[in-house]
């Protein structure tokens, strides 16, 4: 009885629910890997919003136009070592953009709790 509940509980904290914006980021990073069968997602972190100016468009008004997210992913290279990514996305209607890395800094430390 008890092995049962122990494999149950295993089971179910290895069954991992995944918001919306959280699962539109997994398609993202799936479908650009170089491969996708590797990735495997460790860490989502909210960032706060979106805006034309954090996200390096061309206007650099502050109008809310999405949300930004941190994720740490593990995948494989173009040499097929496993590594350790962190990546920046903007989330817009429509757009899972991961942001380059100057304005991935820019927008995390603007959002250091």
């Amino acid at each position: 009885m008890t092995k049962k509940l122990l494999l149950a509980l295993c089971l179910l904290s290895a069954c991992e629910r995944h918001t919306p914006e959280q699962k539109q980021i997994i398609a993202f990073v799936e479908t650009h890997a170089n491969d996708p069968g590797s990735y495997e997602p460790i860490s989502f972190r909210f960032l706060g919003p979106a805006t034309y100016a954090n996200t390096g468009r061309v206007a650099t008004d502050s109008t809310r136009i999405g949300d930004l997210y941190e994720h740490t992913y593990r995948a494989k290279n173009g040499f097929g070592a496993l590594t350790l990514h962190t990546t920046v996305f903007a989330l817009t209607p429509g757009a899972v953009d991961p942001l380059p890395d100057s304005l991935a800094e820019r927008a995390q430390l603007s959002f250091r709790p």
